[in-house]
């Protein structure tokens, strides 16, 4: 690079660090950077800029998450190309630019079904659209129509299971993805309840505090997720929602690492603990225990122990780790083993309520036979794991979310 782009760069960076570079300014010296061929330079400013607490608040937040993202494919990088396309359109769902490229990343990548279900959350944005605001209607039934022409209809995410093209490409892209590396943070919401509206407020803060991508989750965009060589399990379909929450914390952490989150309201970035975690050997990073009685309540001597060092625990609520790590292959197993011993009992006696847990009452006045307890997924694994690693684990009390008014 030439000393004049060089200063350019440099002054551009101390700059973000002082949180003063206009977004006009980056974007002006982004473009300098990506004609002189310095591509790789445009992009580690854009993702500077954009990992400032306030900068998705900007109102060209969302022109510079685009362009990264245009840079990102550049460069290979897909899976943090869709994060940078999809957090441009949560800025401006409106932006038509940002479907189109999102959707030809998604039709190479093989997901086809999520590059249905892109066209119709984009006609569902344009229900609230004035007339003057352009079609996305006609825009997006366009491409919808494309997309049967050239795939067939839309048959759900399970149908590209078969399809061995698509599946080759969700696996080459799953495992390129490491989350620690790439700041992403994920969240979770299953089921058909609908937000309360301090949950959506949770939700808005995550996306909004944290300074990080955010991949939320919900049942629609799952699949996505499920990696061809590593399916979820089979007792997963007959879980309640809490223990499938509780199961896909383990399967994500274990399988692409980086953060996750309850919906709970962020209070600080989390960009400095992934800087943490990737610069020491740790493999994972929490917030410490909070109590004796917040640990899980297991009998015997394991109790005890948990009890007796909370303190150097680890909370459920937001975490951060390393993937494929001897800790999670272990957090994983274990699940996996004791999901294995009930499935047929599952099978007999799926969840009837997202809450149901063994021997609660139901509707009916009889008791729950759902054979998992509350935190049988939960802590009741993941506590005695973090306890037998916990030399491995960074305390950092900082990561711990609201824990109060959030319901």
């Amino acid at each position: 690079m030439k000393p004049m782009l060089q200063t350019r760069f440099d002054t551009a960076m101390a700059d973000i660090a002082q949180g003063r570079l206009a977004a006009m300014d980056l974007i002006s010296v982004a473009e300098q950077l990506s004609s002189a061929g310095s591509t790789g330079h445009a992009r580690d400013l854009y993702a500077r800029w954009l990992a400032q607490p306030a900068a998705n608040e900007h109102p060209l937040a969302y022109a510079a998450s685009f362009n990264l993202g245009v840079l990102l494919v550049s460069h290979g990088n897909l899976a943090d190309a869709e994060i940078a396309y999809r957090n441009a359109l949560r800025i401006h769902p409106r932006f038509s630019s940002g479907y189109v490229a999102l959707d030809e990343l998604l039709e190479a990548t093989g997901q086809i079904h999520a590059a249905h279900s892109l066209w119709r959350s984009a006609q569902e944005v344009a229900v609230g659209m004035k007339a003057a605001e352009g079609n996305l209607s006609e825009f997006a039934q366009s491409h919808l129509r494309h997309l049967t022409q050239r795939y067939g209809p839309d048959r759900g995410p399970e149908t590209l299971q078969n399809d061995p093209a698509a599946t080759q490409a969700r696996r080459e892209r799953l495992d390129r993805f490491d989350a620690l590396a790439s700041g992403v943070i994920f969240a979770l919401w299953l089921g058909p309840a609908v937000m309360s509206p301090s949950r959506t407020r949770a939700l808005q803060s995550i996306f909004r505090d944290s300074a990080c991508p955010v991949c939320f989750i919900t049942d629609a965009t799952l699949r996505e997720w499920e990696h061809p060589e590593r399916p979820l399990h089979p007792a997963y379909q007959y879980l309640s929602e809490v223990h499938r929450a509780d199961y896909l914390r383990c399967y994500l952490m274990h399988n692409y690492g980086g953060g996750y989150t309850d919906i709970k309201p962020v209070l600080r970035p989390w960009t400095m603990y992934f800087s943490q975690l990737q610069t020491t050997g740790a493999l994972a990073l929490g917030y410490p225990e909070i109590s004796a009685t917040a640990v899980a309540q297991l009998p015997g001597e394991i109790g005890d122990q948990l009890r007796a060092h909370y303190a150097e625990l680890i909370g459920y609520c937001s975490m951060i780790f390393r993937r494929q790590s001897v800790l999670t292959t272990e957090w994983m197993n274990e699940t996996h083993a004791r999901l294995d011993a009930i499935l047929d009992t599952l099978r007999a006696h799926p969840a009837q309520a997202p809450m149901d847990q063994r021997g609660i009452l139901m509707p009916n006045g009889e008791a729950s036979q759902y054979p998992l307890q509350w935190t049988e997924l939960g802590g009741n694994i993941f506590h005695p794991a973090m306890l037998r690693h916990r030399q491995l684990i960074i305390k950092e009390p900082r990561i711990v979310p609201q824990l109060y008014d959030y319901r």
